[in-house]
């Protein structure tokens, strides 16, 4: 008997094992979904209420908001979170830095100041994507008369943590 013709077929059997022991082997986990109205929705609720965070999902691990800036935010420092932004619309100003002025804790690991001191300035515009470490001092400004849009997830620092 020639083995040959037979190769192909062992090939993909030895292939789909494989594939469904790796996927036997992964944690059956649900998956978060926003459709693109319930972000416009958000969007529309965040322009409405500037200054103010719009949740977008429910979830224990992380968090997912919605904020519309018409005037600078407080500077602030998350110790066990990275800020991950994308920009929807409008320009505006990031500044980061490693102190804040007249800080104040809000909550543990959470602080707020009146600016980052001795800070660096990066433009923001729509399509932007951010990623602000943990324990980075960051403030976010507007830089015209439209206000900046941005959707934002917070990941833990530590994301070894997260199940």
């Amino acid at each position: 008997m020639q083995l040959k013709p037979l190769l192909p077929f062992v090939v993909g059997l030895v292939m789909a094992s494989a594939v469904t022991f790796a996927q036997g082997a992964q944690p059956k986990t649900d998956v978060s979904v926003a459709s693109s109205a319930v972000i416009e929705a958000a969007v529309a609720r965040a322009v409405a209420n500037p200054g103010t965070a719009t949740r977008l999902l429910p979830d224990a691990a992380y968090q997912y908001f919605v904020m519309a800036r018409k005037e600078a935010g407080l500077a602030e420092i998350h110790k066990q979170w990275t800020d991950v932004t994308t920009i929807r619309s409008g320009r505006g100003v990031l500044r980061t830095g490693q102190t804040l002025a007249g800080p104040r804790e809000t909550s543990p690991g959470e602080w707020r100041g009146d600016a980052v001191q001795d800070g660096v300035e990066r433009p923001l515009g729509a399509g932007d994507l951010v990623v602000i470490p943990a324990g980075l001092a960051h403030q976010v400004s507007p830089v015209s008369n439209d206000p900046l849009v941005y959707v934002t997830v917070k990941v833990p620092a530590d994301v070894d943590k997260v199940k």
